[in-house]
């Protein structure tokens, strides 16, 4: 999946995890955003979510145990809701945005941004670490493993990714690891609105009938016109009164 949440709240959600959980491979970090070029918004989730194994090993629930988290989500941007995220192994949040404009996006994330300029598409996350400034320095180590994974979905064709990323299609996907954080980007074209098919299909269909026309005129001019034959020679035996 994808991000379009403000760094600032990953960085609440990341520190407050941390603050409970320092083992590696038990938090999970998924962006996901798809631009929606209509009026320039976004459309995505933003999960956050931690091992049910951990959050359960002092007898606790994974309600319980994720508790200790909750008050990050008072950080969530205006015009998102927020849900219980459970895929059987991770319990945590999923915090679910609609319409959310690309100018408040820009607003509240110094490191990202999201442009729409010149017929393109521009998706760019600068090489700051997303937790480095907000977490003890004992334990950006036991966060070095820890992997976030940022997918964007553009609404044109894709004609720029870096070497981080893969392609699938129109979607752009980032997995590392957090200690290998650097500038991701990404470029798409817009999408043209004008019915360019539609054209190729009606100007392919005039020059037919254009070609059609001056056959058929081309043969008429070319057709010899018929003899006219004489008026046929009485044969009576007497000339008519």
């Amino acid at each position: 999946m994808v991000h379009t949440v403000p760094m600032r709240t990953l960085r609440a959600f990341t520190a407050l995890i941390v603050a409970a959980v320092t083992l590696t491979g038990c938090i999970k970090l998924d962006m996901d955003l798809t631009i929606d070029p209509r009026n320039d918004t976004l459309n995505g989730s933003f999960i956050v979510a931690v091992n049910k194994n951990v959050l359960t090993m002092e007898g606790k629930t994974a309600e319980q145990g994720f508790a200790n988290t909750e008050s990050g989500l008072k950080e969530i941007p205006e015009g998102t809701r927020s849900e219980v995220y459970d895929d059987g192994m991770f319990y945590g949040r999923k915090i679910i945005f609609e319409r959310y404009p690309l100018a408040e996006f820009n607003r509240k994330n110094p490191s990202a941004s999201i442009t729409h300029k010149e017929g393109k598409y521009t998706f760019r996350m600068d090489g700051t670490n997303p937790v480095a400034d907000s977490t003890p320095a004992k334990l950006i180590t036991a966060l070095a493993n820890l992997e976030i994974t940022i997918s964007v979905t553009f609404p044109g064709k894709v004609i720029e990714h870096d070497q981080q990323s893969t392609l699938q299609d129109r979607t752009v996907v980032w997995k590392m690891k957090l200690a290998d954080f650097r500038e991701i980007k990404a470029v798409s074209q817009e999408e043209s609105t004008f019915p360019w098919m539609l054209l190729a299909i009606v100007t392919g269909l005039f020059g037919t009938l254009v070609v059609a026309g001056i056959l058929v005129l081309a043969l008429r001019l070319n057709r010899k016109p018929a003899p006219v034959s004489a008026p046929p020679t009485s044969t009576l035996p007497f000339s008519p009164l």
